[in-house]
């Protein structure tokens, strides 16, 4: 908790100093995502709760940004939404909401079913040492700048944060970047399998958000799936 504390704070000195700069390099977001999830999924399934990716098909094989920042983003808002979250979900979201081959624009989205955020605490939340309530602190623990370094790798990668949360129903934290010259258009997860095609699969999945990411994967393989 100590070294977590400490590393919070040299990360928020070198944000506010300006001695962070970018690596830009290649990468897939899918990838990025998913071992994102790779790395928060043993302290989900500590708490039963269900880490989800949800990936459209149509998502860029390749962009140009800094993934050690942008992983840094992510980790910090779903290791977020897992410690707020009693029961229910994290889904981890990604899509593209500026198709320009340039310089599109992805949406990445965290979304849980966690304790949610007051209204009046939602316009400070982002402030640092800011936490939406002393309780949250005392019961929760951390530090209060989580999502102030998300805030300000986000602004520092060109884009834009935000929150839309409901108290006692859940939070939707979500950023936009622009991503430029993608060296690679987007890619099925796999192509359709001839001797997959019309073959019928039943889907059975508790969680209704696991069903239809299934849905969509095994539809993309051209299978024919009910639930």
């Amino acid at each position: 908790a100590l070294l977590d504390i400490v590393n919070d704070i040299l990360d928020f000195s070198r944000i506010e100093a300006g001695r962070i700069e970018l690596q830009v390099s290649p990468c897939d977001p899918r990838d990025l995502i998913e071992e994102t999830a790779v790395l928060l999924a043993g302290r989900a399934h500590e708490k039963g709760l269900e880490l989800i990716c949800d990936l459209p098909l149509d998502l860029p094989a390749s962009v140009q940004c800094d993934p050690v920042r942008l992983r840094q983003a992510l980790v910090n808002l779903a290791g977020n939404a897992i410690k707020f979250t009693g029961r229910g979900e994290v889904v981890i979201r990604a899509r593209v909401v500026t198709p320009d081959m340039a310089s599109p624009h992805l949406l990445f989205e965290v979304q849980d079913t966690g304790i949610g955020i007051a209204r009046e605490a939602q316009v400070r939340i982002f402030e640092f040492f800011t936490q939406a309530d002393a309780s949250t602190t005392r019961r929760y623990g951390g530090t209060g700048l989580g999502l102030t370094i998300t805030r300000q790798l986000v602004h520092l990668m060109g884009g834009e944060i935000g929150v839309d949360s409901t108290l006692g129903e859940g939070s939707r934290f979500w950023f936009t970047l622009p991503l430029p010259e993608p060296t690679a258009t987007g890619q099925p997860l796999r192509p359709a399998l001839a001797e997959l095609g019309g073959w019928r699969v039943l889907l059975v999945d508790d969680n209704a958000t696991g069903r239809a990411v299934l849905q969509r994967q095994m539809t993309a393989w051209g299978l024919v799936t009910s639930e």
